[in-house]
């Protein structure tokens, strides 16, 4: 089964550990929330789009400190960026935060040629050869990561598409996911609801981008399910998180998205019938085809 389960001297420790710093630019690769504060839970105040270049006159923990138009808003420092030095990026052809074709086959300057770029990178079209890039193996998106090398490519590829193309599911996944985590030790893909930890077994973490897609929705909708304290039984859960998972792939629309969508809604259609609930005995169900 699914584990389910000070005051002013406070506030000014708090503004006196945001560190100022001498500004600078960078330029965001994809689309980018801008936060009221330096929290995922912290209403976004704008989404500016891939390409964009922001000013930087600050950081704490892990979020810089944005200035716009007079105002300051927060970004998280893990979304890929590149840094921007008198208006020539800089950046290491080996990193793995490279994900645009602007930094490896032609120059961008317009934010359309950017996202142009950005596109053309995830649907592998540059035209230089981009295998010296390795797969990201730290932390993205304020989520962990434990397992093989393309397992976390796969599940970044899948976060970018999000992030890019539905923001609201991207914040959705992001603020109830801790870590992603592949194991011997697990019997099955499942997540810990109270902590937010999903574990799989080394055989799952092979998907197209429309099953992780729908999977991290889907996962992330037990975690909000049990913060947010909601009764109902586990038939409501599942169909409420299998609904999360569908509208996600509809809103990021990624390779394969319609034929999975098409699976989805069946599986809702059917999720009344026992022999259709996977989740009483989920290590060793397998869906009959008319599931």
């Amino acid at each position: 089964m699914r584990i389910k389960s000070f005051g002013l001297a406070f506030l000014a420790f708090l503004i006196c550990a945001v560190v100022s710093a001498q500004s600078y630019s960078i330029r965001v690769t994809s689309n980018t929330n801008l936060r009221a504060s330096y929290s995922l839970e912290s209403r976004p105040v704008e989404t500016v789009p891939a390409g964009t270049t922001l000013q930087v006159v600050g950081s704490f923990n892990r979020w810089l400190k944005i200035n716009r138009s007079g105002g300051d808003a927060w970004m998280a420092s893990w979304v890929s960026h590149s840094r921007v030095e008198d208006q020539t990026v800089s950046v290491d052809t080996g990193s793995a935060d490279i994900d645009n074709c602007c930094f490896v086959d032609r120059q961008c300057q317009t934010d359309l040629e950017w996202q142009a770029g950005y596109w053309a990178f995830q649907n592998h079209e540059c035209s230089a050869p981009t295998q010296a890039l390795s797969p990201v193996s730290t932390p993205a998106s304020g989520i962990a990561f434990e397992g093989p090398d393309s397992f976390v490519a796969q599940v970044h590829r899948a976060l970018d598409l999000l992030q890019a193309r539905a923001p609201n599911w991207y914040d959705y996944v992001t603020s109830g996911l801790s870590k992603i985590r592949v194991t011997t030790d697990a019997a099955y893909s499942g997540v810990n609801s109270s902590t937010g930890v999903w574990e799989m077994p080394p055989h799952r973490a092979d998907r197209p981008p429309a099953s992780w897609i729908s999977s991290l929705a889907h996962e992330a909708c037990h975690v909000h399910h049990h913060r947010s304290g909601q009764g109902g039984d586990d038939l409501t859960e599942e169909r409420a998180c299998v609904t999360a998972g569908r509208d996600a792939v509809q809103a990021a629309n990624p390779p394969g998205a319609q034929g999975f969508i098409a699976w989805l809604n069946n599986l809702l259609a059917t999720i009344d019938r026992p022999e259709c609930q996977w989740w009483h005995d989920p290590a060793n169900y397998h869906f009959p085809e008319d599931c």
